[in-house]
């Protein structure tokens, strides 16, 4: 699953966003990803970020939202950073407001994360 995913990734960064999406749904409709919310939250994000990336589904929000949401529920900050700043992509051309709000989510967490970091003892990881 992991393998398919950063297959996946590599494919979205080489823009190659139908064969990542090919990977990701089938991904996404296996019951062991379903067992596992961090990797399902990192499967749904992905997913939902190709989609934005072809401008082909209207999922695309819905996944990406999703994932923010399983991230946040479960405590997953560092995994909280990407669906973050994927939805301040979303949103910059349709929403601003929205497109800042997450943007400075992700980075309100990333820079709590490098404090926490030079503090180990109190690092939630």
């Amino acid at each position: 699953m992991t393998f398919k995913n950063t297959t996946a990734t590599i494919n979205i960064k080489m823009a190659q966003h139908n064969s990542s999406i090919k990977i990701l749904e089938s991904i996404t409709t296996s019951t062991i990803s379903n067992s596992n919310p961090s990797r399902k939250a990192r499967f749904l994000g992905t997913l939902g970020y190709s989609y934005f990336k072809t401008k082909r589904n209207s999922e695309e929000i819905q996944l990406m939202t999703q994932s923010l949401a399983i991230r946040k529920k479960s405590n997953d900050f560092y995994g909280s950073i990407g669906p973050n700043l994927h939805l301040a992509a979303y949103y910059q051309q349709l929403n601003r407001q929205y497109a800042i709000k997450y943007a400075k989510d992700a980075n309100e967490t990333a820079t709590t994360l490098i404090v926490l970091l030079k503090d180990r003892d109190h690092c939630p990881f």
